[in-house]
Formats: structure tokens, C-alpha cells, sequence
């Protein structure tokens, strides 16, 4: 079972209103497919404003075979304003916060547009997976970022994450 970091109280909480959202996050959900990679997505306890999602780690990476849970989190502002997305499994990566699990991605701060989806969201982080982001500004996890340039070392470490908690 991963380990998941554990942090509920930190997280912001989500906000539902009887606006067009819900509606939005339903047909995503609807829509969302569900295969290699994105292994599970969809609300906790029926709360349509806080999901739960599983990624696949991507093959020919350190993060190879593992399963990494991510949380999202909505807002009376999405679509206008993107959800909250934290990594819960522990990871080693140049753009995942090594404790928060927030997680530095273009699409989830200034590169939002009210078009991109939870399949999106996903996608990318998928992506982020394969392709660590090594500019200095994205990286959450400093260690990880100086690392890119010994690209075995960091290897080693981010499988050996992935082992003791992905997998």
C-alpha cells in the first residue's frame, strides 16, 4: 500500500455552491476516461468537490510500476479558477513539494484556462512524471532539482522512493 502523506488539515476546503460547477464537475467525471494512465479518478465519500485520483508512474522513469494517489480539490470558482492538486504519495521529484505535496505545474497556476479538464490536470501531472521541469522557479523540492544534473543519482533516489512508497 503507498504511503500517503498525510496532511488533511492543511488542505484547503472545498466549496460547493449551486452554481453551473457542479454541473461542470459532473460531466467530467462522466467524461473522464479511466485506463493507462489515469488508474482511478472520482469523488471521496460522494463529495463531488474532493477526488481522489491514481497515476499510473510512467514506464522507462524511476517512477516505473508505481501508483501515485493524487488529491483534488475544487472550489466555487472552477472552472474560472483551477482546482487544488496535492501528491499524496510520497515522491521524489524536483516539482512535488517533498511534504505538502503540492505540485508546480504550468497548467494549475498561470498557464489555466477554463477549457482544460480534470483529465487534463491529470495528463499533466502524468507528464511532469516523464519530463521533470529542472527550471529553478518550479522546482518545490531543491534537492531533487540539484540532482537533474546528475541524472543517475537522481535516478536511484526517485526509484528507491517509488519502491518504499509507490509500490
Amino acid at each position: 500500500m503507498p504511503l500517503l502523506l498525510e496532511r488533511p488539515e492543511n488542505f484547503p476546503k472545498p466549496v460547493s455552491s449551486d452554481g453551473g460547477n457542479s454541473r461542470r464537475i459532473t460531466k467530467e467525471l462522466r467524461e473522464l476516461v479511466i485506463g493507462d494512465p489515469i488508474l482511478m479518478a472520482g469523488p471521496i465519500n460522494n463529495d463531488l468537490f474532493h477526488w481522489e485520483a491514481i497515476i499510473q508512474g510512467p514506464i522507462n522513469t524511476p517512477y516505473e510500476n508505481g501508483k501515485f494517489i493524487n488529491r483534488i480539490l475544487f472550489t466555487d470558482l472552477y472552472p474560472i479558477k483551477p482546482p487544488k492538486c496535492y501528491m499524496m504519495t510520497k515522491i521524489f521529484h524536483p516539482n512535488i513539494h517533498e511534504y505538502s505535496g503540492e505540485i508546480c505545474l504550468t497548467l494549475l497556476d498561470r498557464g489555466w484556462r477554463t477549457t482544460l479538464t480534470v483529465g487534463n490536470i491529470l495528463s499533466g501531472i502524468y507528464n511532469l512524471l516523464q519530463q521533470p521541469n529542472s527550471e529553478f522557479e518550479s522546482c518545490l523540492n531543491l534537492d531533487a532539482g540539484r540532482l537533474l544534473d546528475n541524472i543517475d543519482e537522481f535516478n536511484r533516489i526517485a526509484k528507491e522512493y517509488t519502491v518504499l512508497h509507490a509500490i
